[in-house]
């Protein structure tokens, strides 16, 4: 039986220690305060700061949990970031996180419990400003793609591919890992759920749901990199599946 009172939470970090601190603030508060953690990894990816900046990432972060897995590798990458997370999880819930999202509201075990009733649910997210309900979608996130015999479009006729995000999210455990060991991180890992670079990882994830939960009270998360990213002319560019960051 899974237990939902149990998470393990993988945190994607970059060398942004004001940006950290404020994420991981507002979820231990509203978040990680009303659950049992099982395990906390992180990755601590050298961008976007120096070793000074690194290793005050590092300190926040054990501020929080002192007994977090902390993964330093050399070079960036933001697939491989999340694949090494996902793989190293045990719990049967985990719980997503980049290091720029703020948290509004306080959730709890009883909620996750309700969001992952149906079996197909493998991933529950939250609608936010860049991530919203679209019309005829109901509750789950899909991207619409041309249908295809033998790699050649029938005309205008669409199906739908379930849309997993890297935004926060809650996770079935055995999901998320056996997603990671499909990833291929030559590309971004979302864009593999839907845009026809990993066959096999769109095979495995087409009998899953990603449940999209939107709250009256409003935006139940923020992202704050864009803002930060603007105010040092950082863009995100993603051709092709590949996401890169760009000083403009």
């Amino acid at each position: 039986m899974t237990d939902y009172s149990v998470i393990d939470v993988c945190l994607v970090a970059s060398r942004r220690p004001d940006l950290l601190s404020r994420t991981l603030e507002s979820f231990s508060m509203k978040l990680f305060r009303n659950f049992t953690i099982g395990k906390f990894i992180a990755n601590l990816d050298p961008i976007f700061g120096d070793l000074v900046a690194h290793l005050a990432s590092l300190s926040v972060i054990r501020s929080f949990c002192p007994q977090a897995e902390i993964a330093e590798p050399e070079r960036a990458g933001f697939c491989q970031a999340v694949r090494r997370n996902w793989l190293r999880s045990r719990a049967d819930i985990v719980f997503h996180l980049e290091d720029d999202w703020i948290l509004h509201q306080k959730l709890e075990p009883e909620w996750v419990r309700v969001m992952f009733k149906d079996r197909k649910v493998a991933q529950v997210c939250f609608e936010n400003a860049n991530l919203k309900r679209r019309e005829g979608m109901g509750d789950f996130r899909y991207k619409l793609v041309p249908k295809s015999i033998c790699g050649r479009p029938v005309g205008r006729l669409k199906r739908r591919i379930p849309a997993f995000t890297t935004s926060p999210s809650f996770m079935r455990g055995d999901f998320a890992r056996a997603a990671a060991r499909l990833l291929d991180c030559a590309y971004d890992p979302e864009k593999q759920f839907f845009a026809g670079v990993n066959p096999a990882l769109e095979k495995f994830a087409s009998s899953y749901k990603c449940r999209l939960c939107s709250f009256p009270e409003g935006y139940l998360i923020s992202d704050i990199g864009r803002e930060w990213r603007a105010e040092r002319g950082v863009a995100k560019v993603t051709e092709n599946a590949v996401s890169l960051w760009l000083k403009e």
